[in-house]
């Protein structure tokens, strides 16, 4: 029910409150904050004209979450101590509770207070440390600080269930977790304020569809032309409204940008770069994604150990209601399209992270240096900005920890800074995934872009599939063999024991006995097994089969020895009284087994004396068909493995060159190489 409570302290006009539980209402007529009082409207100041953010969002839309109705009847302004402007959308819902939804940067967050509990507190501001968790209240899984730092209130519009006062600087910090939960603890209440929440869509509020939504979908990368304040030079500005600083082409001047109204701010002293992929240049690097405008660039620097080491950075731009700023990097001829993660999705231990229940291993951690900027910029872009970043590995993809401050300033410095009220800190994370160059050439329309001359630090060895494929076939083979075995069933078809003639030691003896008669079965193989008797001796047997009708002749051989004695080290004894033969399979038929044996005494010492029973070898001759050959499956196993090997090999190669560049090397012998092998 809309309160028609009276008219506007400051100029008369009616003011209404359409939420009973509303506080604060915007004149429509003069933009004076008005309040409600003990039984009176008050005047808390004019607010300044909002500043354009190109949402998708306005006052007035309906939907529901969850299941309960809600309308956005209220809208703040904050500007970030780096510059930035960020929207806080005030929900009023059916059920009389109210909803913040921020907006930055094409993300939204929904939050509700939540009352924290007596005997709890929440941290302290100055005891926050970026990208650490933190424990809020009892029932909720501690969240990682994204952000802590000072913001000042800008402008507003509608109603709104607080005192917002324009000017008024607050403290804050904000709070991401790893399944979407947000947070923001108000440091400007006494005791602090505790917001809870999740990240959500669009379509999660059942706003797709609405009218803001609409145009703002439908609207194409627009651009405005204005000169340089400074040189008076032709500027393009491909997102006017989003960008805070632009950097003139034409003479270095660093710009602050306002709704498109540039304020020289100073000239940077550095030599020109020409970017690969032009400013302005519109691309699509995935075919179902969205298309990206080139408005920005910059060349950044680390030195290691006295060496720089560079890399460009192209910044990209989705106009659209869901889009929002990405980014694409090049160093050293390798690409990667790099998108913001929140804090709360990564947890770091001590050389890992973990994003997605993936981990990613730690490849460096410095300092870089912007060295060049051209374009424009969606933060306040200072001449003197450095970051400490950590990088982290999982080809192809990569994980990039970034705290940006002034040049030569600490983290300890950062946070003093931030007591003082004149900064804030914030950990950015990012995801880049690896393009191959080809991907940049179609999506920009770039050509003959330059070949890598060394591994990337998330370039993919393109290969690895080999290890799959490897593994595979090797559990095909080993299902194959066992199945044989199961099946194959070994049938014995012949089975004889013959007795050979005692000799003395050193003497030998040869013999052929009568053909013996076998019926062998067709795509069989056979085995014929020896089991001997010998003793300090060895035999050998040379036979066929041999199959009259046909005149086929099938050969094998086999040898048996058995040596035993003492030396100096212990008895010793050695040889294999069981050995084996095998032919391939042969036509079914009748076939004559034909034998010829050989053996000898050896002359060493320990024999037992002649003529004794012992020394009456005797060998049975089996014949089995259908027996699995072990041999085989095993020389099936290494063929198989042979280029998965030497894949293996190359993969080693190609990851110590990949790691030769990082201080956290696990290859302390490889060196760098030359060559690429992708």
């Amino acid at each position: 029910m809309s309160l028609l409570l009276s008219r506007c302290p400051a100029c008369g006009a009616p003011v209404t409150f359409s939420i009973e539980t509303s506080l604060v209402a915007v004149c429509e007529s003069c933009r004076s904050l008005v309040g409600r009082g003990d039984g009176a409207l008050e005047n808390y100041g004019k607010v300044a004209d909002l500043v354009e953010t190109s949402s998708p969002l306005e006052l007035g839309l309906t939907s529901k979450f969850r299941g309960v109705s809600f309308e956005i009847v209220g809208r703040t302004q904050y500007r970030h101590a780096m510059g930035g402007v960020w929207d806080e959308w005030h929900v009023a819902f059916a059920n009389g509770k109210w909803g913040w939804l921020a907006e930055a940067q094409g993300r939204f967050y929904l939050t509700f207070e939540r009352e924290v509990p007596e005997g709890e507190t929440l941290p302290a501001f100055d005891s926050l440390v970026l990208g650490e968790r933190i424990k809020t209240v009892s029932k909720v899984p501690p969240l990682a600080v994204g952000e802590f730092g000072e913001a000042t209130s800008m402008s507003a519009q509608g109603e709104i269930p607080f005192a917002f006062r324009p000017g008024e600087r607050r403290k804050y910090a904000d709070l991401s977790g790893s399944l979407g939960e947000f947070g923001t603890i108000d440091f400007s209440d006494d005791p602090p304020t505790l917001y809870l929440g999740n990240e959500v869509t669009l379509a999660q509020l059942g706003l797709v569809g609405k009218k803001r939504t609409v145009e703002a979908e439908g609207k194409a990368v627009a651009g405005v032309q204005i000169n340089c304040p400074n040189c008076a030079g032709t500027l393009n500005l491909h997102a006017p409204d989003q960008a805070l600083r632009v950097v003139c082409p034409h003479c270095n001047s660093l710009l602050d940008c306002t709704r498109g109204n540039l304020k020289y701010l100073e000239v940077l002293a550095q030599a020109k770069v020409k970017p690969i992929i032009p400013l302005g240049t519109v691309g699509r690097l995935f075919p179902d994604g969205p298309e990206y405008t080139v408005i920005g660039f910059q060349r950044r620097r680390v030195t290691v150990e006295g060496i720089n080491y560079f890399w460009d950075e192209y910044l990209l731009y989705d106009r659209t209601a869901t889009g929002g700023f990405r980014w694409l990097t090049h160093g050293d001829n390798h690409w990667n399209f790099v998108e913001p993660v929140s804090p709360g999705d990564v947890t770091t231990g001590d050389r890992e992270a973990v994003f997605q229940g993936e981990t990613f291993k730690l490849f460096a951690n410095n300092t870089a240096t912007t060295t060049y900027v051209r374009g424009e910029f969606y933060w306040q872009l200072q001449a003197d900005e450095e970051a400490s970043f950590g990088d982290y590995i999982r080809p192809p993809r990569m994980l990039s920890r970034e705290i940006y401050h002034s040049k030569n300033q600490t983290y300890q410095e950062l946070k003093e800074a931030i007591q003082q009220s004149a900064s804030s800190a914030e950990v950015q994370w990012s995801l880049g995934t690896y393009l191959t160059r080809s991907q940049v050439e179609q999506g920009f329309g770039v050509q003959d872009l330059p070949t890598p001359s060394i591994v990337g630090m998330n370039q993919p060895f393109l290969h690895k599939s080999v290890y799959k494929t490897w593994l595979l076939l090797l559990m095909a083979s080993c299902v194959l063999f066992g199945l044989n075995v199961i099946l194959s069933r070994p049938k014995e078809v012949f089975n004889k024991t013959y007795a050979l003639s005692p000799l003395q030691p050193g003497e030998s003896s040869r013999v052929i006995f009568e053909p013996q008669p076998v019926d062998l079965a067709g795509g069989k193989n056979a085995a014929i097994s020896l089991r001997t008797s010998l003793s300090n001796s060895w035999l050998s047997v040379d036979g066929d089969f041999f199959n009259e009708a046909s005149g086929l002749v099938q050969p094998f051989s086999a040898l048996a020895e058995s040596y035993s004695g003492s030396d100096s080290d212990g008895p010793w004894s050695e040889g294999n009284l069981q050995p084996e033969a095998y032919v391939s399979p042969v036509p079914a038929g009748a076939y004559a087994l034909r034998l010829e044996f050989s053996w000898e005494a050896w002359t060493g010492s320990g024999l037992p004396t002649v003529g004794a029973a012992s020394m009456s070898p005797t060998v049975t001759v089996v014949i089995r068909q259908g027996v699995p050959r072990v041999g085989y499956f095993v020389l099936t196993l290494a063929l198989l493995s042979v280029v998965p090997a030497l894949i293996c090999v190359w993969h080693f190669s190609f990851e110590s060159r990949r790691w030769s560049e990082s201080e956290y090397n696990p290859f302390p012998q490889a060196s760098g190489g030359d060559d690429d092998d992708e």
